[in-house]
């Protein structure tokens, strides 16, 4: 497959150049999207080279090489970040003690692969300097990370700096600002010195605990002695003035790019043991660390953004060198130009979007373009190819079909499987129908101790009677109490890793007023979204909740997996769709067929569905299983399992891209 790509490149004059560029896919490599790149200062000393410029990366990988599965956990569709480092080789002496940022092999910006820079929208990446971004860290704040964070990370990290030591930090920009939050969050007493007083509540913000600004100063009185010193100015200090606050054995950290000298008494790091350590970076374990804990602890840095265009490079670099930027600028690629995903989807007609829409569950209206990015969005949006086990759970999916008098609801399990032919994969296999049931909520539930009443132990294919439901109160206090009560009973009885909930029209059966028992159950589905998302936001449970379209499921089922809603001119509408449904699983269901096993729990309800289908069709009355409100449980059931197709057929086209698709018709393969 390979990539193309532009990219954006200095040059003689120091103008930006944009040029295009292709490539294929090496045995240790990966070929990364690109979707972000900070703007570091070193970027402007290679302003008047001819290379590409960038190396504050962050994209998706959208292709990897023969030899990465086995020696990298990355696949295809991981956010990845990347920084100096291009590659290391694995087997010098640095890269056996652990110290791979000085490979003796290595490949780095500025030396190797002058054709691609991470100023563009795609390039090739050994995986060895490749890093997974966390999924806490959004990738506009993870770039400036991969090398200003690693720049300030390294020295605090690998050379043994710990809680309670007092780290001085010179200068409050681009790498200040990112260090005074590490050695806050590290537990490290952040002292900052600036030029003037201009920064100082940003400073205690970031986490300083204690500032002194520099200007017209000689010598610092009163300060406690710092067991580090980082210098993150553009400009070199005067480092005499700094000397008489640093304690016993302190090292000092020129971490500013500049072929200056530094001009110090020699006499002082006799005496005290001071040492100055160059570091320019981080080695790979410790970018690693750096982003787990940059997760953990919210560090992000403050950036401004710029689009990833000719103009936008440009604007970028003056600000760099104005030293207007605050603190890092990040450059974005806006639609992913010249190399969006997926392009041989621009390849099909609207029909055969269409086709392919259904069989995914994406829109089916719109543009082309608004089809197709649909498309693009869910089919990199799924678990991940290559994901093992242990991170992709088994499902445990509750497909809910609303209502109050009669809300019915499916329980599917399905493990994990991994598919190996053509190319590897997971989806989820056959799935299990461990539940079943129609309820009247109200009835259904003991809301003085939220377990189950007897009604919802009853047979779940008869329906509500009327008079009973006469007696439900409709009062927003008494729906809370309901949705509360009845999430709690079914997470404690299913443990649901997916909920679906059938998403509400208002309807007003052909009248002037929306109907109002719509109304009531739109109030209800609203109640069930706030306390499952109050229980996800508190962290009490892990749990995914998404609400499903009933068009879309009806169009899968009765258009692409039947064919039953037939011609435009011939279309089911209403009570048709309902009765096609119906039939449809009990069809499926006593004959088999329908992709599912039936758990032991469910045997007789699923007995007691075919037997009223088929008496229904024997006497041929076409609103006969509507009375008895079978629509209901076929709704929960349809839909639960149209997701868990949409979910595999997403997976397939993800991996396989064209190849899962018949071109000449939009139906998957």
């Amino acid at each position: 497959m390979g990539i193309d790509f532009k990219v954006f490149k200095g040059s003689q004059s120091g103008e930006i150049v944009e040029a295009k560029g292709h490539r294929e896919v090496g045995p240790t490599q990966a070929l990364v999207a690109l979707s972000h790149c900070g703007v570091c200062g070193t970027d402007s000393h290679y302003r008047h080279a001819d290379q590409g410029l960038g190396h504050e990366g962050v994209g998706v990988i959208k292709e990897v090489g023969s030899l990465v599965e086995k020696l990298s956990d990355l696949r295809v569709g991981d956010r990845v970040g990347m920084g100096w480092l291009q590659r290391t080789c694995g087997y010098c002496k640095f890269c056996l003690t652990g110290r791979q940022f000085k490979c003796q092999n290595s490949e780095q910006f500025g030396t190797a692969n002058l054709d691609q820079g991470c100023f563009g929208t795609g390039v090739a990446w050994d995986v060895s300097a490749l890093f997974k971004i966390p999924d806490e860290i959004a990738s506009e704040s993870a770039g400036p990370l991969m090398c200003g964070g690693a720049t300030v990370w390294g020295p605090l990290y690998e050379h043994g700096f710990k809680a309670g030591d007092r780290i001085g930090i010179i200068g409050i920009g681009g790498l200040g600002h990112l260090a005074i939050q590490f050695a806050s969050k590290m537990g490290m007493e952040a002292v900052v010195f600036s030029g003037t007083e201009s920064k100082k509540e940003e400073a205690f913000r970031f986490g300083a605990r204690e500032f002194y600004a520099t200007k017209g100063v000689t010598k610092f009185e009163g300060i406690e002695p710092v067991d580090c010193l980082l210098i993150t100015t553009s400009v070199l200090p005067d480092l005499s003035l700094y000397l008489p606050v640093l304690a016993p054995f302190a090292k000092i950290f020129p971490l500013t790019i500049s072929m200056d000298n530094i001009p110090v008494p020699v006499l002082p790091f006799i005496i005290y043991g001071y040492s100055i350590i160059g570091s320019g970076g981080a080695h790979p374990q410790s970018v690693q660390a750096m982003l787990r804990f940059a997760a953990e602890h919210s560090v992000k840095p403050v950036i401004e953004k710029f689009p990833m265009t000719q103009k936008g490079v440009t604007d970028a670099m003056t600000k760099l060198d104005e030293g207007s930027v605050r603190y890092r600028g990040v450059l974005e690629v806006i639609h992913h130009a010249m190399i969006a995903p997926k392009p041989w989807l621009e390849e099909l007609t609207l029909n055969k979007l269409h086709r392919l829409a259904t069989a995914l569950g994406t829109p089916c209206s719109g543009t082309k373009l608004a089809r197709i990015e649909a498309i693009r969005h869910a089919t990199s949006n799924t678990v991940r190819d290559g994901d093992s086990r242990r991170r992709v759970p088994n499902l445990s999916l509750l497909s809910i079909d609303m209502g109050i008098r009669n809300l019915a609801f499916a329980h599917l399990t399905a493990p994990i499987e991994e598919a190996t032919r053509p190319l590897k994969h997971i989806q989820y296999s056959m799935p299990t129908l461990q539940a079943w049931r129609r309820i009247a909520v109200a009835e259904s539930l003991d809301t003085t101790s939220g377990r189950p009443c007897s009604a919802l132990e009853k047979s779940t294919t008869t329906a509500v009677n009327p008079a009973e439901a006469s007696k439900e109160s409709f009062e927003p206090i008494d729906y809370a109490r309901h949705a509360y009560h009845l999430v709690k009973y079914m997470l404690e009885a299913y443990q649901p890793n997916h909920v679906l909930i059938e998403r509400q029209r208002f309807r007003s059966g052909g009248q002037s007023a929306v109907q109002e028992w719509t109304l009531r159950v739109g109030v209800f589905e609203g109640m069930l979204y706030s306390v499952l998302r109050t229980l996800v936001e508190e962290h009490k449970l892990q749990l995914s909740i998404e609400p499903m379209q009933p068009p879309r499921v009806n169009r899968y089922w009765l258009e692409v997996s039947q064919g039953l809603l037939g011609s435009k001119e011939n279309k089911l509408v209403g009570r048709q769709i309902k009765k096609a449904k119906i039939d449809l699983v009990g069809h499926l269901l006593r004959d088999g067929s329908l992709d599912v096993c039936v758990g032991k729990g469910v045997q007789k309800t699923a007995s007691d569905y075919v037997s009223r289908v088929n008496k229904a069709s024997q006497r041929g009355r076409a609103d006969a299983t509507k009375m008895s409100k079978q629509d209901d449980l076929a709704d929960s059931l349809l839909q639960g399992l149209a997701w868990i197709h949409w979910q595999n057929n997403r997976r397939r086209i993800q991996v396989l891209g064209r190849d899962a698709v018949d071109m000449a018709s939009g139906a998957l393969l």
